[in-house]
């Protein structure tokens, strides 16, 4: 549900989704998989991360980009942390 609040354009709300999205992931374990893999995706999405929009859309991404760094291994073993990198630099 947080992801898709990020989608919604003119809602002034991305401070709040990040840190929602930040303490969800820091603190349930059961969810972590599930989150870098929405957070890849989302990551991922040229035109939200292309997109001028209000509401903080820069303040999801960088959410994201923290979970994916934070919690990689919970999808992808040390050897294929290239291919979370390519995802995360595309955005800067």
């Amino acid at each position: 549900v947080l992801v898709d609040l990020a989608y919604v354009a003119g809602v002034d709300v991305g401070a709040t989704i990040r840190d929602h999205l930040v303490d969800v992931v820091g603190r349930v374990r059961a969810v972590r998989r599930k989150a870098v893999e929405l957070m890849l995706s989302l990551l991922s999405d040229e035109a939200f991360a292309s997109s001028p929009r209000d509401g903080g859309c820069t303040e999801v991404l960088w959410a994201a980009a923290w979970i994916c760094g934070e919690h990689c291994r919970q999808v992808f073993p040390r050897e294929d942390m290239g291919y979370t990198l390519s995802y995360i630099q595309r955005v800067g």
